[in-house]
């Protein structure tokens, strides 16, 4: 009896063993044959995200002068008698535009510094008469003869075309945003139009495999396999996104490009391939390691159990903080809400009670005259703008938050001296005597902001916010659009 009982026992065991057994010589199989495939499409779609990502900055630059150029168009086309110098210097408002024509349909106009031109001979001016054609690149603009990024918009009156407003963006642009990314620093990136032409390369542009002017798929044939290109060529073309690598003497890149979604351009990135193979390799050490994982389960079974217990409990607690980031979230401006602006700038004083903090609470000035003269959608848009910009002013370690309709709080962490304090409190006054939101129409919105320093104020978030709530009332009470610190006085 003793045997067969030790018998089942060994079998109620045994089945699982060889199960699991049969888990790993499956998994090994498939981590042998597709793991390093896997990997590598995963590494290439991330790296092809990433430029789409950058592709996308470059069509908010681009969008931003279009929605001027067309509103100044709308503008010209409802009042024949509208002032050309008021409408020009609008969309020259825009600091990427470094000029701007208003022409009539024969390409007889103005520049914005008044001076007359006519455009009629230049190669491109002919393009803006087709859809495609607002958004163009230019080599040489006709006027100071830089190459650049034209936006047009027609003034349309009585179903014709009454003329044109012009808007050249200076290529230079495109290098700005480029120095933003974090990719590699050996990658180059190319900004071109579908048909091939370079509208300006940046990055590393000394690789054997960048070309800073002229067609660039002409330049690619020179080199390189036909039928690749034409490959590449045609994906570029149908504004596709993808990957294609290419290599010359000894220079092996991965070509990733992506619409910019606005004209004819592509922004094309070229990445060293061993940037992607060290992606690779490292993920595939990830997954080998999960391998040897299994066999330690196979030799100790009570590991195994504890071990999916471990990992069942981590995964629901990676659902729980995502749950918990989503709750936390200001669904608007995309901001802690109030009660997670709370919470965390209380737990960040318990767990630096002897550490400086500056708590600024700040009022949109005037915000239900925005929503009742603009309308509620451009108070939404002012508030968005300025949490995403009010975001970007800080670090990563400071808590920034919207804890009202119009107010947002935010808690500097770590401010070494008082010198730092003031500065800090200086440079956001001056953001809001900078700050404007709106695509069509820029609205200047100004701001109260109260000031009131941890633990010099107060020992705890309650007492610290009402301080800062005190100071708030005295900028208001100053004429708003300013800045106090608590204990100012009217």
């Amino acid at each position: 009896m003793k045997g067969k009982r030790i018998n089942r026992n060994v079998r109620q065991w045994l089945v699982p063993v060889l199960i699991l057994l049969a888990v790993f010589f499956v998994l090994l199989i498939r981590f042998t044959v597709s793991g390093k495939r896997k990997e590598q499409t995963e590494a290439e779609e991330k790296l092809i995200t990433m430029v789409q990502g950058y592709a996308a900055q470059v069509q908010m630059l681009v969008y931003g002068v279009q929605k001027s150029a067309d509103s100044a168009a709308a503008y010209m086309a409802a009042d024949s008698n509208a002032e050309r110098e008021a409408v020009l210097a609008a969309v020259c408002a825009n600091p990427e535009v470094y000029d701007a024509v208003i022409c009539d349909a024969n390409g007889a106009g103005y520049r914005a510094n008044g001076e007359r031109v006519d455009l009629a001979g230049t190669e491109y001016f002919e393009n803006v008469f087709v859809e495609e054609g607002k958004v163009l690149y230019v080599a040489d603009d006709g006027i100071s003869g830089q190459s650049a990024i034209l936006v047009a918009a027609p003034a349309i009156r009585n179903e014709s075309v009454a003329g044109y407003v012009l808007c050249y963006v200076n290529v230079a642009e495109f290098e700005k945003l480029i120095k933003k990314t974090n990719l590699t620093s050996n990658t180059f990136y190319i900004l071109l139009e579908n048909s091939g032409q370079i509208v300006n390369a940046a990055g590393a542009t000394g690789s054997v495999l960048c070309a800073e002017e002229g067609d660039y798929f002409v330049f690619l044939r020179e080199n390189q396999d036909n039928k690749v290109i034409d490959r590449l060529y045609t994906r570029v073309q149908n504004k596709n996104s993808d990957i294609t690598y290419l290599t010359w003497q000894k220079d092996a890149r991965a070509m990733i490009y992506a619409p910019v979604g606005i004209g004819n351009l592509t922004l094309l990135a070229g990445i060293e391939k061993s940037y992607i193979d060290t992606m690779v390799k490292r993920d595939l050490s990830s997954n080998n390691a999960m391998v040897w994982q299994i066999v330690i389960v196979l030799i100790l079974f009570v590991g195994a159990i504890v071990t999916i217990y471990v990992i069942s409990q981590v995964k629901s607690n990676e659902k729980g903080k995502e749950l918990a980031n989503k709750a936390d979230t200001d669904l608007l401006t995309d901001l802690f809400n109030k009660m997670a602006t709370e919470r965390k700038i209380k737990e960040q004083i318990a767990e630096h009670p002897d550490e400086l903090g500056l708590l600024f609470v700040l009022d949109i000035d005037n915000f239900k005259k925005i929503n009742d003269t603009m309308g509620h959608a451009f108070g939404d848009e002012v508030l968005r703008t300025l949490g995403w910009r009010i975001k970007a002013e800080f670090r990563a370690t400071d808590i920034v938050g919207r804890t009202g309709g119009d107010e947002f709080t935010i808690f500097l962490c770590n401010m070494k001296t008082e010198e730092i304090i003031r500065t800090e409190a200086s440079r956001v006054e001056k953001f809001f005597k900078d700050f404007r939101a709106g695509e069509s129409v820029k609205y200047s919105a100004t701001a109260s902001i109260g000031a009131a320093i941890f633990p010099t104020d107060a020992k705890d978030f309650e007492g610290l916010y009402k301080a800062a709530d005190k100071a708030l009332y005295v900028a208001k009470k100053r004429g708003k659009n300013q800045l106090a610190f608590y204990g100012d006085t009217d």
